[in-house]
Protein backbone atom coordinates (compact mmCIF):
# COMPACT_ATOMS: atom_id res chain seq x y z
CA UNK A 1 0.00 0.00 0.00
CA UNK A 2 1.43 3.49 -0.52
CA UNK A 3 2.55 5.62 1.87
CA UNK A 4 -0.06 8.46 1.31
CA UNK A 5 -3.22 6.31 1.77
CA UNK A 6 -1.39 4.71 4.56
CA UNK A 7 -1.15 8.42 6.20
CA UNK A 8 -4.26 9.25 5.16
CA UNK A 9 -5.74 6.36 6.84
CA UNK A 10 -3.72 6.58 10.17
CA UNK A 11 -4.88 10.64 10.40
CA UNK A 12 -8.62 9.40 10.49
CA UNK A 13 -7.69 7.65 13.30
CA UNK A 14 -6.79 10.43 14.92
CA UNK A 15 -9.10 12.66 14.31
CA UNK A 16 -11.17 9.70 15.65
CA UNK A 17 -9.48 9.35 18.53
CA UNK A 18 -9.22 13.04 19.35
CA UNK A 19 -13.08 13.27 18.80
CA UNK A 20 -13.74 10.75 21.62
CA UNK A 21 -11.08 11.80 23.87
CA UNK A 22 -12.89 12.38 27.22
CA UNK A 23 -11.82 16.45 26.85
CA UNK A 24 -13.36 16.70 23.54
CA UNK A 25 -16.25 14.53 23.93
CA UNK A 26 -18.44 17.72 25.60
CA UNK A 27 -18.11 19.50 22.57
CA UNK A 28 -20.01 16.96 20.48
CA UNK A 29 -22.00 14.38 22.69
CA UNK A 30 -25.62 15.86 23.22
CA UNK A 31 -25.18 19.17 21.23
CA UNK A 32 -27.07 19.70 18.74
CA UNK A 33 -26.86 18.97 15.67
CA UNK A 34 -27.30 15.46 17.36
CA UNK A 35 -26.42 13.81 14.37
CA UNK A 36 -22.93 13.96 14.51
CA UNK A 37 -22.93 11.17 17.16
CA UNK A 38 -24.24 8.99 14.66
CA UNK A 39 -22.13 10.11 11.70
CA UNK A 40 -19.44 9.73 14.51
CA UNK A 41 -19.97 6.05 15.02
CA UNK A 42 -20.30 4.94 10.80
CA UNK A 43 -17.45 6.81 10.48
CA UNK A 44 -15.70 4.46 12.52
CA UNK A 45 -17.48 1.77 11.75
CA UNK A 46 -15.75 2.86 7.85
CA UNK A 47 -12.72 3.37 9.21
CA UNK A 48 -12.33 0.33 11.06
CA UNK A 49 -13.25 -2.05 7.85
CA UNK A 50 -10.91 0.12 5.81
CA UNK A 51 -7.93 -0.64 8.29
CA UNK A 52 -8.89 -4.40 8.40
CA UNK A 53 -8.70 -4.62 4.21
CA UNK A 54 -5.63 -2.26 4.35
CA UNK A 55 -4.01 -4.88 6.96
CA UNK A 56 -5.13 -8.03 4.76
CA UNK A 57 -3.28 -6.07 1.54
CA UNK A 58 -0.14 -5.90 3.67
CA UNK A 59 0.29 -9.06 4.69
CA UNK A 60 -0.64 -10.50 0.91
CA UNK A 61 2.01 -8.23 -0.29
CA UNK A 62 4.23 -10.56 1.44
CA UNK A 63 6.18 -7.36 2.69
CA UNK A 64 7.19 -6.89 -0.53
CA UNK A 65 6.80 -2.71 -0.20
CA UNK A 66 9.09 -2.64 3.09
CA UNK A 67 11.72 -4.74 1.03
CA UNK A 68 11.23 -2.42 -2.23
CA UNK A 69 11.92 0.80 0.28
CA UNK A 70 14.56 -0.69 2.15
CA UNK A 71 16.08 -1.26 -1.71
CA UNK A 72 15.14 1.92 -3.25
CA UNK A 73 17.14 3.44 -0.12
CA UNK A 74 20.42 1.62 -0.28
CA UNK A 75 20.27 2.28 -4.09
CA UNK A 76 19.63 6.19 -3.29
CA UNK A 77 22.33 6.23 -0.96
CA UNK A 78 24.74 4.46 -3.05
CA UNK A 79 24.28 6.14 -5.99
CA UNK A 80 24.37 9.64 -4.59
CA UNK A 81 28.28 8.73 -3.18
CA UNK A 82 29.23 7.93 -6.28
CA UNK A 83 27.68 10.79 -8.40
CA UNK A 84 29.43 13.00 -5.60
CA UNK A 85 32.94 11.64 -6.42
CA UNK A 86 32.19 11.58 -10.13
CA UNK A 87 31.14 15.35 -9.92
CA UNK A 88 34.81 16.23 -7.64
CA UNK A 89 36.60 14.04 -9.92
CA UNK A 90 34.73 15.45 -13.41
CA UNK A 91 35.08 19.36 -11.72
CA UNK A 92 39.08 18.30 -11.13
CA UNK A 93 39.33 16.94 -14.35
CA UNK A 94 37.80 19.92 -16.04
CA UNK A 95 35.30 17.67 -17.43
CA UNK A 96 32.25 19.90 -17.21
CA UNK A 97 30.22 17.85 -19.42
CA UNK A 98 30.58 14.85 -17.76
CA UNK A 99 30.52 16.58 -14.72
CA UNK A 100 26.89 17.58 -15.15
CA UNK A 101 25.54 14.24 -16.00
CA UNK A 102 26.29 12.93 -12.70
CA UNK A 103 26.06 16.52 -10.15
CA UNK A 104 22.99 15.73 -8.90
CA UNK A 105 21.39 16.65 -5.13
CA UNK A 106 20.33 13.67 -2.54
CA UNK A 107 16.69 15.30 -3.38
CA UNK A 108 17.02 15.25 -7.04
CA UNK A 109 17.68 11.32 -6.71
CA UNK A 110 15.36 10.52 -3.89
CA UNK A 111 12.17 12.48 -6.21
CA UNK A 112 13.09 9.77 -8.98
CA UNK A 113 10.77 6.79 -8.98
CA UNK A 114 11.08 3.11 -10.49
CA UNK A 115 12.22 3.42 -13.95
CA UNK A 116 13.47 7.07 -13.95
CA UNK A 117 15.46 6.25 -10.63
CA UNK A 118 17.42 2.95 -12.86
CA UNK A 119 17.93 4.75 -15.93
CA UNK A 120 20.01 7.48 -13.85
CA UNK A 121 21.75 4.94 -11.40
CA UNK A 122 22.60 3.16 -14.47
CA UNK A 123 23.82 6.29 -16.29
CA UNK A 124 25.95 7.46 -12.60
CA UNK A 125 27.46 3.84 -12.51
CA UNK A 126 28.34 3.96 -16.12
CA UNK A 127 30.03 6.70 -15.57
CA UNK A 128 32.12 5.47 -12.63
CA UNK A 129 33.08 2.50 -14.50
CA UNK A 130 34.90 4.63 -17.94
CA UNK A 131 35.81 7.23 -14.77
CA UNK A 132 37.62 4.29 -12.59
CA UNK A 133 40.49 4.27 -15.49
CA UNK A 134 41.21 8.03 -14.51
CA UNK A 135 44.15 8.36 -12.65
CA UNK A 136 43.18 10.09 -9.73
CA UNK A 137 40.20 8.51 -9.92
CA UNK A 138 40.35 5.63 -6.92
CA UNK A 139 41.91 8.82 -4.67
CA UNK A 140 38.61 10.79 -5.73
CA UNK A 141 36.89 7.60 -4.20
CA UNK A 142 35.61 5.92 -7.40
CA UNK A 143 36.43 2.32 -6.74
CA UNK A 144 35.72 -0.99 -8.32
CA UNK A 145 34.42 -1.93 -4.90
CA UNK A 146 31.85 1.53 -5.24
CA UNK A 147 31.18 0.56 -8.57
CA UNK A 148 30.56 -3.50 -7.44
CA UNK A 149 28.10 -2.31 -4.48
CA UNK A 150 26.07 0.29 -6.96
CA UNK A 151 25.90 -2.42 -9.75
CA UNK A 152 24.60 -4.83 -6.70
CA UNK A 153 21.77 -2.14 -5.99
CA UNK A 154 20.85 -1.37 -9.22
CA UNK A 155 20.56 -5.22 -9.40
CA UNK A 156 18.62 -5.90 -6.32
CA UNK A 157 15.93 -2.76 -6.56
CA UNK A 158 15.17 -3.88 -10.97
CA UNK A 159 14.45 -7.81 -9.38
CA UNK A 160 11.92 -6.08 -6.41
CA UNK A 161 10.71 -3.80 -8.45
CA UNK A 162 9.82 -6.15 -10.58
CA UNK A 163 11.58 -5.06 -13.49
CA UNK A 164 13.32 -7.34 -15.87
CA UNK A 165 15.22 -6.99 -19.36
CA UNK A 166 13.38 -4.93 -21.91
CA UNK A 167 13.82 -5.89 -25.54
CA UNK A 168 16.67 -4.42 -26.01
CA UNK A 169 18.38 -6.24 -23.16
CA UNK A 170 18.22 -2.44 -21.22
CA UNK A 171 17.64 -3.88 -17.94
CA UNK A 172 15.93 -0.60 -16.87
CA UNK A 173 12.82 -1.19 -19.06
CA UNK A 174 9.89 -3.07 -18.21
CA UNK A 175 9.22 -6.02 -19.77
CA UNK A 176 5.78 -5.36 -20.11
CA UNK A 177 3.97 -2.15 -20.85
CA UNK A 178 0.81 -1.02 -20.51
CA UNK A 179 -0.57 -0.28 -23.91
CA UNK A 180 2.19 -2.07 -25.47
CA UNK A 181 1.50 -3.10 -28.90
CA UNK A 182 4.24 -5.15 -29.91
CA UNK A 183 1.77 -8.44 -29.14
Amino acid sequence: MNDILSNRIAMFGACITVAKDPQHRPVWDNVSPLDYGTDLTAFETAYTAATSIASQAGELDGGNADAKDAAETDLEDKAFGVARALALHFKKEGDLVNRAKVDVTRSAIKRLRDELLLNKTTEIRDAATVAASHANAAARGITAAKITELTAAITTFAQIAQFSEGPDGDASVPSARVGDARG
